[in-house]
């Protein structure tokens, strides 16, 4: 089964999913209709024909509570209230042998970040972001698996520039930067506003986050060793991007629209 595709398909049964098979380019455009359609609070849009890529786009899933109590299996006035239960009854994640994620399996050369329909959104912003992205790694002394999810600016064929300002992943950049590691991370793009929302969960350093998506979605997540790092990834995930995050190599960020409605310099930690 597919977490978000399962989503599309209770989005396309009540009437709030809406394809648009017109040619939109990743530059502005797709942005500016995800814009205007939350404020509106317009279908959720499905993007099918997106120039020079061959990968579909959607956006907006989380942009109505009633997309996200649907999501959740709850009413919208319960949405609160089942979170915070979910934060005390955290469940279990599910692992599993194989998923649809393995159906397409790129390595090395054949690697190329820019066949993702990344999108540029404001006029000043000097790249494509990746936005929805998980950032799944390890607590470098523990093991303990954990995740996050950070702007990732695309540089090149192979490489990201990630925003990294909050905790833990910061604190573990830093163990790293002072042993000469690296830390290695699975990027996990493509899930329903359930799941996305136990990944952003206020949690304790050492909570397994993705332990909350059985109590908040109604079953456990499904995980997939991956093929290159020592992490478990989302089998059901659209996408996952597996590297190393290396502490010793910084870059400036330049201009980004933040969600504050301004535009931000990224700092170099």
């Amino acid at each position: 089964t597919y977490m978000l595709r399962e989503f599309l398909d209770k989005l396309s049964e009540i009437g709030e999913l809406k394809a648009i098979g017109k040619e939109v380019s990743t530059e502005f455009e797709i942005a500016a209709v995800l814009r205007k359609l939350e404020k509106i609070k317009g279908p959720v849009p499905l993007f099918t024909k997106v120039r020079d890529k061959k990968m579909r786009v959607v956006g907006n899933l989380a942009s109505t509570r009633k997309r996200i109590a649907l999501s959740l299996g709850v009413k919208e006035d319960e949405i609160l209230p089942h979170y915070m239960q979910a934060l005390d009854r955290p469940g279990k994640v599910k692992m599993v042998s194989n998923g649809p994620v393995k159906e397409v399996i790129k390595k090395g050369d054949d690697v190329d970040l820019n066949e993702l329909p990344a999108l540029r959104h404001y006029e000043k912003d000097e790249g494509n972001y990746i936005t929805a992205g998980v950032v799944i790694y390890k607590d470098p002394e523990t093991g303990v698996r954990t995740c996050s999810v950070h702007r990732m600016k695309i540089i090149s064929k192979n490489k990201l520039l990630i925003d990294v300002e909050t905790r833990p992943l910061l604190d573990y950049l830093i163990i790293a930067r002072e042993k000469g590691k690296t830390i290695p991370v699975a990027i996990a793009i493509g899930f329903d506003p359930g799941t996305m929302l136990a990944t952003v969960a206020e949690a304790p350093v050492g909570f397994e986050k993705l332990n909350l998506v059985e109590p908040l979605v109604g079953k456990p997540i499904e995980l997939v060793k991956c093929e290159t790092v020592d992490i478990e990834a989302p089998a059901n995930a659209e996408i996952v991007i597996e590297g190393e995050l290396d502490p010793h190599e910084t870059m400036k960020e330049g201009v980004v629209g933040e969600t504050s409605g301004y535009y931000v310099r990224g700092r170099v930690l």
